[in-house]
């Protein structure tokens, strides 16, 4: 089953003033309106890009202050590394191989990143995607020790989910239960 990349992304502006203006309207007009909650989710369902770059929100540690809390908007390279499909290359390389290629077809995929490219927020985003939009996912988070996965500090994996949900309305991803180490996504039991 192929889960997106699907075409709703495009209709996201990847300015960033257009696209908090964008975010604004479509929270405003998702306000009691259940028939475009539910298209929204069925969006976000088929399209990760439409989900993170309508509605995550990032952290990003080099600014300060409210200038620290920015939406996610995705960089091409970014893109690339979730939704890449090798089949669209014709002449297939490891490397064309995205997070959503290796999760649909059960393969491993291996990322080498440096630091402030995005590449552990866009794992924990699609992550978080699969989730709450997806039943029945089970993930897992390794880092160097425990601590890296969940010890309530702004590097840890887990505070950057934590954060994620703190900014998204909870008509879009039901009841999660925090436990340290642990989430479970009571809408899609995942």
């Amino acid at each position: 089953m192929i889960m997106s990349p699907g075409k709703w992304h495009l209709e996201v502006p990847r300015d960033i003033d257009d696209n908090l203006a964008v975010r604004k309207a479509v929270l405003e007009a998702a306000v009691g309106n259940v028939d475009f909650q539910n298209l929204l989710i069925e969006r976000c369902t088929e399209d990760v890009l439409f989900y993170t770059n309508l509605f995550v929100w990032q952290f990003n540690p080099s600014k300060r202050g409210g200038a620290a809390i920015e939406p996610f908007i995705t960089w091409p390279a970014q893109e690339r590394l979730l939704i890449a499909r090798p089949e669209t290359h014709a002449q297939f390389r490891p490397y064309d191989r995205g997070m959503l290629w290796c999760y649909e077809n059960d393969k491993t995929m291996a990322v080498e990143k440096s630091r402030w490219q995005g590449a552990s927020w866009i794992q924990l985003i699609f992550q978080d995607w699969l989730c709450i939009f997806h039943k029945f996912v089970q993930v897992l988070n390794i880092s160097r020790n425990e601590a890296a996965v969940d010890d309530g500090n702004r590097d840890s994996l887990f505070w950057k989910l934590r954060y994620m949900h703190q900014h998204l309305p909870t008509w879009m991803t039901g009841e999660i239960e925090d436990q340290k180490l642990y989430f479970h996504y009571h809408r899609t039991n995942s």
